[in-house]
Order: structure tokens, then sequence, then C-alpha cells
């Protein structure tokens, strides 16, 4: 399985979400948002920085996905929030798996 690294900002793919990447601006969490690597896709395959278009073949050809965050960044759970709608609405999702779901939560 190819296993991609992203910097600071993981796992990115829709179109809006794709501008939200390419323009740290638009971000809602100000802590580091001036770092030259915030937006920024790495592919360890690759050993280069690629778009979010350029990483989606990998992401839905993959036997597993594993999307992680830094919990407390409203942006990378926007991030995550994207990749899962193209997931499904693309179709490549048969089973998905969450952690720190409060069951208590309305």
């Amino acid at each position: 399985m190819r296993i991609f690294v992203t910097v600071i900002a993981v796992l990115t793919l829709s179109h809006p979400l794709s501008a939200q990447v390419d323009n740290p601006e638009n971000w809602q969490s100000v802590l580091y948002a001036d770092h030259q690597l915030v937006g920024k896709i790495w592919s360890s395959r690759e050993q280069q920085f690629i778009s979010p278009d350029n990483l989606w073949p990998s992401l839905i050809s993959a036997s597993y996905l594993l999307l992680g965050e830094k919990h407390d960044n409203p942006d990378h759970h926007a991030i995550q929030l994207a990749v899962i709608e193209r997931l499904i609405s693309d179709g490549a999702v048969s089973q998905m798996t969450f952690e720190m779901l409060d069951s208590n939560a309305s």
C-alpha cells in the first residue's frame, strides 16, 4: 500500500477544500497559519509536494485509509469531512470506523 505523509493539513481533495488548502488565509485556525508548510501535501513515493487532485487516485485505490487530525483543529476536521464526503459520493467506501465519538452527544 502506498502511504502519503501530509504536512500540517492532512489529506485534502474536494475542489472547495482544494481551494481552502491552496489559500491558507481561508482557514479557521490561526496557529502556524503563516508557516511555509501549511496546506502542503508531501508524497513520500514521489519525494515531492503534490496537489490535492494528484493525491486522490492513491486515496481511492488504497485498501485502508487512515485520516488523522489534531483534535482541536477545525481545519483538520473540515479536511476530513471533505475527504469522507468525496469518498462516499464516489462510491469508494464500503466500511468506516471512527474513534473518539461521544455516545452522549446529540
